[in-house]
């Protein structure tokens, strides 16, 4: 093989085992599943709300949902995952599940104070709003989310 050509290590070599990067220990399993969910849930939306697409990224989320629930350590992680599974129950036309989750979502947020994670719900509250600003759950999540959220709150 000639000089300079890149060489794959053999799998019995020590070259295989170099110590993992840092980043790693933050791509957990609970990652992994909200990864390929969120990845569903917006070919949902690409694909003109998907139900099909809706209905792979569900089992997915709630994996995530899950499992980010016992880990106190990512919370923030949690929040965000909670929205989209709220997100993907407003695209299966189910906004009572909706609303539940978008309401654990705000609680974790008032403790993680992220903005990405309050915009995020503002964004699934506005879009319960358009589609199902009639229904009772929704009119109470809109107010839940002036008190909990306010728009002029800061984020530390």
């Amino acid at each position: 093989m000639p000089s300079g050509w890149p060489r794959t290590p053999s799998p019995h070599s020590d070259e295989w085992d170099e110590p993992d990067p840092d980043w790693i220990r933050f791509f957990s399993e609970a990652e992994l599943y909200g990864e390929n969910s969120h990845s569903y849930r917006d070919l949902a939306y690409v694909a003109g709300r998907s139900p099909t697409y809706a209905s792979l990224a569900e089992p997915l989320m709630q994996r995530a949902v899950d499992l980010f629930a016992n880990d106190a350590e990512h919370q923030r992680s949690y929040a965000l995952n909670l929205i989209g599974m709220a997100t993907v129950h407003l695209l299966q036309r189910e906004p009572e599940r909706s609303t539940v989750l978008t309401e654990e979502a705000m609680h974790i947020a008032k403790k993680v104070r992220s903005e990405r994670v309050n915009t995020r719900i503002r964004k699934t509250v506005d879009t319960a709003v358009r589609d199902f600003g009639d229904l009772a759950e929704v009119v109470d999540l809109t107010e839940k989310l002036g008190i909990e959220l306010p728009e002029t709150a800061e984020a530390v």
